[in-house]
């Protein structure tokens, strides 16, 4: 590790057994940093517009005692392959050792009133960058400073001084003045969303990496930019204890070879929540793409009473055994495999969730594999869901099958209604795929799955109505035989109707549906309905789907 002295400017390398007291620097990189090369050639090199941001951090760093600082941009030799990936792997053990982070924000200037909704310090692309997330999180105190090196506030906060009060060293601090509701690191984390517990630095993280859940830290990565694909992966190394070489131009495999490290060393079942809370996204497949996928995962946790059977990464996929819930291969409907994690707090509803729920993945088989299919999101549902048993599978990592298309056409339901209160249909949900809304229809894409045998590609599709009124939500089931070789049209096999829950999703319901429970036409005290569907002429498009105009008319 090289450290730059604060009084003669120099660069000198040091290791572990005789490094000095260092204070370290996190910030955002402009267009004008001075480099390492440019610390190792003259001296009038050093001197352009990024050398007030070093000069800046020597100052306070001397004024504070400290004989050492260490700065990205100059004390790393990135044209040095080996240098730069053993940087990465030991970045978040720099941070955490350091005796102080100084957070310099240079977009945000003196007299920026920061608790207000629209402040500079609260837009500041800090806060937007990959590699900013462990420099907050991994030093054990950290110190913020505006545009003209002010410091605005420390964390934890029994560091902070009183406003105009020095601290031995002439520095001045501004005072934050917090409003009825945000502590300043409060403010951080409402900005971050971050744990506070993790903000407020109320133990060294470090020694709580395991605390948090895989799917909660993943959120906190979520929404943050790096210049380099690559690095929104190698940004989290640290977050998350794992070590891995830097391969640069692999893109996203990056990030998956970060989840496949992190399965090594955890039994946390949460990296596969990912999904959780967001809208259905048009892809399957075990591992997420991005940190992005783990947006709707701020409050999982890890059940730790939870049992908690090995799981292995073959050639095959995830060999993983689970409590699962009734599979229903006739209607090639998912089904859901428990995974040890809950949602302690929902921060879509702002309440604690009950703790005999647990999430829940789902799967879909397809021939001899077991894949999450797309247009699917985990759920939370209740322990007695699941069978007692722990079935053994593969869960492929194929993001969508070799063998799968989209087929396009257009069918047309009608709902023949006798309703005394003359109740409004409205579609608001389907399963397991999604409703988008287009002018005055509701569309629904469908997504099928080709089977290896030509002729069995067929489908469920649940699509869930509501009804004005105290009357109870409907579903309709089609089943629906896809496109084939021989033909480009697709048929509907059935359809039927079932009244469910109106409090309750169709991914809480649909494994509960029984097939006793379908029929043709169903009726309530004040009114009767049944589905008459009818096919209009297909078309074929290189890229093809399915759209579902749904109608309703009188009954008769």
């Amino acid at each position: 590790m090289r450290l730059i002295n604060v009084d003669t400017l120099a660069l000198e390398e040091f290791f572990d057994h005789n490094r000095p007291r260092y204070a370290i620097l996190s910030h955002t990189w402009g267009p004008n940093e001075i480099t390492f090369k440019d610390f190792q050639g003259s001296r009038s090199s050093r001197y352009r517009g990024g050398f007030n941001k070093i000069d800046g951090m020597r100052r306070v760093a001397r004024d504070q005692g400290y004989e050492w600082i260490w700065i990205d941009t100059c004390c790393i030799d990135k044209s040095s392959s080996t240098e730069l990936s053993e940087a990465i792997n030991s970045m978040f053990s720099w941070y955490e050792q350091a005796s102080v982070c100084y957070i310099y924000l240079e977009d945000v200037p003196p007299g920026d009133d920061i608790a207000a909704r629209r402040s500079r310090f609260r837009r500041s692309r800090w806060f937007t960058r990959g590699w900013t997330l462990q420099e907050l999180v991994a030093p054990r105190f950290v110190e913020f400073y505006n545009s003209s090196w002010e410091c605005i506030q420390t964390l934890p906060a029994s560091q902070q001084l009183a406003h105009g009060s020095s601290s031995g060293s002439g520095r001045r601090r501004l005072e934050y003045r917090p409003s009825s509701r945000l502590s300043f690191a409060e403010l951080v984390a409402d900005i971050t969303r971050i744990n506070r517990k993790v903000v407020r630095k109320d133990t060294d993280f470090a020694d709580d990496i395991t605390v948090y859940s895989v799917a909660e830290k993943m959120s906190w990565a979520s929404g943050r930019e790096t210049t380099r694909k690559e690095d929104r992966a190698y940004s989290l190394l640290g977050l998350f204890g794992v070590n891995m070489p830097m391969l640069y131009g692999e893109g996203n495999k990056a990030f998956e070879r970060l989840q496949e490290e992190i399965l090594k060393i955890s039994d946390d079942q949460s990296i596969f929540a990912w999904g959780y809370g967001l809208p259905p996204l048009p892809r399957g497949g075990l591992f997420a793409q991005s940190p992005d996928d783990f947006a709707g995962c701020r409050g999982i946790t890890v059940r730790e009473e939870a049992e908690s059977p090995h799981y292995t990464l073959t050639n095959k996929g995830l060999h993983l055994g689970a409590r699962v819930t009734n599979e229903q291969p006739d209607c090639r409907l998912p089904f859901y495999a428990a995974i040890n994690c809950q949602e302690e707090f929902s921060s879509t509803t702002g309440s604690f969730q009950n703790s005999k729920d647990t999430l829940a993945i789902p799967l879909c088989r397809l021939g001899n594999r077991t894949v999450r299919p797309p247009f699917t999101a985990p759920v939370s549902l209740p322990l007695v869901s699941f069978g007692e048993s722990w079935p053994q599978f593969y869960i492929s990592n194929c993001e969508i099958p070799r063998r799968f298309d989209l087929f396009y056409d257009s069918i047309s339901i009608s709902f023949d209604m006798e309703i005394v209160d003359r109740s409004v249909v409205t579609t608001v949900e389907t399963y397991p795929l999604s409703v988008i809304h287009h002018s005055a229809h509701d569309r629904v894409l469908l997504v099928f799955n080709r089977w290896e045998t030509p002729g069995e590609a067929s489908t469920t599709l649940l699509v869930r109505f509501r009804l004005s009124g105290e009357l109870p939500d409907i579903a309709l089931r089609l089943g629906v035989a896809a496109a084939t070789e021989e033909t480009d049209h697709f048929c509907i096999e059935r359809h039927e109707v079932a009244t469910i829950e109106k409090e309750k999703s169709l991914s809480e319901q649909m494994f509960l549906l029984k097939e006793t429970l379908w029929e043709e036409e169903t009726e309530w005290d004040s009114a009767r309905l049944k589905p008459v569907v009818r096919r209009r002429e297909a078309q074929r498009f290189k890229s093809r789907r399915v759209d579902l105009f749904l109608e309703v008319r009188p009954f008769g």
